[in-house]
C-alpha cells in the first residue's frame, strides 16, 4: 500500500508491518497532534513502501520561528533516549532537524517554507505518482536499487535514466506527463540493452 497523501498517516494502520508498526509509533507518540500547527506531513520511503532496514519515520513542518517548535519537541521528547535537536542550513535554508529514537526512529525537519513547496513532499508525491505509474515492477527495482545503497532520488534516477543531479532531474518530473515519464523509462530501457 502506498500513502498517497502525507496528512493522513493513519492509512499506515492498513498498510505492509513496518507502515503497521509506524502507525504505531505515530499514534503512540502523538507527534502529529502535537505538530498540528506546523502543518506536518509523513513524507518518507515508509510511506510509499520503499523502505529498507534503517529507514526512519521522516515528517516535515513548516515554522517561521523555530522556538515555539523547540520548545514542543522538547518538552515532549527530551526525556527519549538519544533525542537531538540542532538547527542547520540545507540547500541554503534554515532549518530545524529533531531525532527522536523510538523502535523505528523519527526525523523531523522543519523549515519556513510551506509544506507543499517543500523539496521532501515535492519528492514524495513524484515518487507516489512514478510508482503508480509503472507499478510493482518500479517499486521492486527501485527497492533494489536502495537496498544497493542508492538514495531514494538517485534511485529513481536511475530506474528513468535521468541525467545531472538526481534531486534536481527528479523534480523535473512534476511537470511531465505520465506519457513522457513511461518514455524515458523505454528510453532508458532501450538504451542498456
Amino acid at each position: 500500500m502506498i500513502q498517497l497523501n502525507p496528512r493522513h498517516w493513519q492509512v499506515l494502520k492498513d498498510g505492509s508491518q513496518k507502515q503497521c508498526e509506524t502507525y504505531e509509533i505515530l499514534r503512540d507518540t502523538g507527534i502529529f497532534e502535537l505538530l498540528k500547527p506546523f502543518d506536518p506531513a509523513h513524507v518518507g520511503t515508509i510511506g510509499n513502501d520503499l523502505d529498507v532496514p534503517g529507514s526512519d519515520i521522516d515528517i516535515i513542518c513548516s515554522a517561521n520561528d523555530f522556538s515555539e517548535l523547540s520548545n514542543i519537541l522538547n518538552d515532549s521528547f527530551s526525556t527519549y533516549p538519544g533525542f537531538s535537536l540542532k538547527t542547520a542550513t540545507q540547500r541554503g535554508v534554515d532549518a530545524l532537524i529533531a531525532n527522536i529514537a523510538t523502535p523505528i526512529p523519527i526525523e523531523v525537519y522543519a523549515e519556513s517554507t510551506p509544506v507543499n513547496n517543500q523539496l521532501g513532499y515535492r519528492h514524495y508525491l513524484i515518487a507516489c505518482r512514478v510508482l503508480d505509474v509503472f507499478g510493482e515492477v518500479a517499486h521492486q527495482d527501485i527497492r533494489a536499487l536502495k537496498l544497493l545503497g542508492h538514495k531514494t532520488e538517485p534511485a529513481f534516477a536511475e530506474y528513468l535514466g535521468l541525467s545531472g543531479d538526481p534531486y534536481i532531474s527528479f523534480l523535473k518530473l512534476e511537470q511531465m506527463s505520465d506519457q513522457v515519464i513511461r518514455l524515458l523509462r523505454a528510453a532508458r530501457t532501450t538504451h542498456t540493452k
